[in-house]
């Protein structure tokens, strides 16, 4: 099934769904014109490079995240060049686009494909490329985005909006209140 339509209605003084207002109504800031905009310093890069977790995988380049962390004084600078370059030009190095696909065994029969779960290894570096990036930019867009949104935020989970959900489904049921509902698998 592709999707699930469903709407729970509770009696209600009210005929039809209303959107309450939300903080986007409002025109959005503008904070850069360009992703070129972006400043990159010794400082983030070093720590970045640092702060990788010495304990993970070889990525598909086979460097270590050991010898980057290990090393990051004498790599910081030739790294920060790099990755100025890629914001620059909007572009990032073809292997960095190369992922390779690494079958993990979770439990049971090792002869049963359903007990293995993908991992995509792909090169360190991007991985610290994107980090840097995302601590640039989300100080910038997280005063935009809606309170009600979930996904891809620290320390929002699912298991937070499923929390959430069923607290405006009490609140709603209490109330006498009509709560629309729109699910899509």
């Amino acid at each position: 099934m592709k999707g699930l339509l469903f709407s729970i209605s509770f009696p209600t003084p009210h005929s039809q769904f209303h959107l309450p207002p939300t903080p986007l109504d409002s025109p959005m800031p503008h904070f850069f014109s360009t992703i070129s905009d972006i400043e990159l310093s010794e400082q983030i890069v070093y720590s970045a490079l640092a702060s990788l977790n010495q304990h993970k995988s070889k990525g598909i380049d086979n460097i270590s995240p050991c010898v980057l962390a290990r090393c990051a004084v004498p790599l910081t600078v030739p790294v920060l060049h790099l990755f100025t370059v890629c914001v620059k030009q909007h572009k990032l190095p073809d292997e960095w686009r190369i992922h390779r696909i690494t079958p993990i065994f979770k439990s049971g029969d090792r002869f049963l494909i359903t007990n293995y779960r993908p991992v995509s290894l792909l090169c360190i570096l991007s991985k610290v490329f994107e980090r840097v990036i995302y601590d640039q930019i989300i100080e910038f867009v997280t005063p935009v985005i809606s309170n009600v949104q979930f996904g891809f935020l620290q320390h929002c989970s699912t298991v937070q909006q499923l929390l959430l959900f069923l607290d405006h489904l009490r609140y709603s049921k209490f109330n006498n209140s009509q709560l629309d509902t729109l699910i899509l698998a």
